[in-house]
């Protein structure tokens, strides 16, 4: 935990150097969220390690921080790599609001995401799931439907569902 709070330091903290304002303000997803626990996280560890006052704000979603880092009226947004490349492209939930001025500037956590069924299921794998109901749209996880959307079409979910 020390080295990765020294890592979020130093990768914020020189980004920070070029920034003039009293208190940065991290972007995060709606509380409660996972970029919001780690905005929290961060936050805390730039105003107590890093030198810098930060401030996590959260937002209705991870689309709008980003928005309002893209228009400047945040320093800094947490995101995922989908997410971001969603966004500078205008595809997936940034469909045709496209932020194409925004970069990642540090690399935090790897989340991998995964399905899960009861070992009493009869499904030992993703092709199991074939012809199975499964709930690929959740308005508040974009990320993830994208991936199930993704990941559905060699099983042969039906799109949507």
């Amino acid at each position: 935990m020390a080295l990765f709070r020294t890592l979020v330091a130093a990768s914020f903290g020189s980004v920070l150097a070029g920034i003039a304002c009293a208190q940065a303000v991290l972007g995060t997803g709606e509380s409660g969220s996972l970029t919001n626990n780690l905005g929290y996280v961060v936050a805390s560890t730039m105003t107590q390690k890093g030198g810098v006052k930060m401030q996590a704000q959260p937002n209705d979603s991870v689309k709008q921080s980003l928005a309002l880092t893209s228009a400047g009226e945040i320093a800094f947004s947490l995101s995922n790599i989908q997410e971001l490349r969603a966004a500078i492209s205008g595809t997936e939930q940034f469909e045709g609001l496209a932020l194409p001025n925004l970069r990642a500037v540090a690399r935090l956590i790897d989340v991998r995401p995964a399905l899960f069924v009861r070992t009493d299921s009869g499904i030992p794998g993703i092709a199991g799931l074939a012809g199975k109901r499964v709930p690929i749209r959740y308005e508040k996880q974009a990320t993830a439907s994208a991936a199930l959307r993704h990941y559905s079409q060699p099983v042969g979910w039906p799109k949507g569902t």
